[in-house]
């Protein structure tokens, strides 16, 4: 018998799929392909998630799964959110106030760039 993950994340609640939410899921799994040419990764599993009153997205440590928020996916840096949650999800990196990718807070105007962002993962990856 193949064993399911449990998908559930204790602080967000999980969209329910339609049409739209499988357009936003999209833009997440395009942007984990792209680091994936950069990086080696597994199968990552991503659940979008409701909006969450001070967290974007989150991941289960060395565990292949995020969750994203909609309000991440519509109104921030998308791709420096999914590269953070993959750090987490798939290397087990801690936060690090001291790289601009993984710092616990960033502000909604800190964009960070395409190469910036493959450049921190890599490093983190080693």
């Amino acid at each position: 018998m193949i064993k399911t993950k449990r998908t559930e994340n204790s602080k967000t609640q999980n969209s329910k799929m339609n049409d739209h939410i499988y357009r936003l899921r999209r833009e997440v799994i395009d942007l984990i392909y792209e680091a994936r040419d950069v990086v080696s990764l597994p199968r990552i599993t991503v659940r979008i998630t409701e909006n969450h009153e001070t967290m974007l997205g989150c991941a289960r440590m060395n565990d292949n799964i995020l969750w994203i928020t909609r309000r991440a996916i519509s109104a921030y840096d998308l791709r420096a959110i999914v590269y953070h949650e993959i750090a987490h999800a798939v290397f087990g990196a801690e936060h690090n106030e001291s790289c601009p990718l993984m710092k616990s807070i960033r502000g909604k105007d800190e964009k960070l760039s395409k190469e910036f962002c493959q450049k921190a993962l890599r490093n983190i990856a080693k």
